[in-house]
């Protein structure tokens, strides 16, 4: 993979983890999920935005997480400087 030209990937690159609200019903504490990926932003769009955005998306896919807490958000330039 190194040295190699991957393929398209946005101009962005993020984390974010989020934890689902706890059922004190279940025996098991709530785990922590996380998505990790490249985005490009539209211009003007601002940190805040793309977090909302990424976290919708999760929502949809993993609807536990309706109400959830977000435990880590990073967002950031998607090249090395070398």
């Amino acid at each position: 993979m190194f040295g190699s030209r991957p393929t398209k990937q946005g101009s962005h690159c993020f984390l974010l983890t989020m934890q689902p609200k706890h059922n004190p019903k279940s025996p098991v504490p709530p785990e922590v999920i996380y998505s990790a990926g490249t985005i490009t932003p539209d211009l003007g769009t601002t940190r805040f935005d793309v977090m909302n955005s990424l976290v919708e998306q999760l929502v949809k896919r993993l609807p536990f997480l309706r109400n959830g807490v977000v435990l880590g958000f990073s967002l950031e330039r998607n090249d090395l400087f070398l």
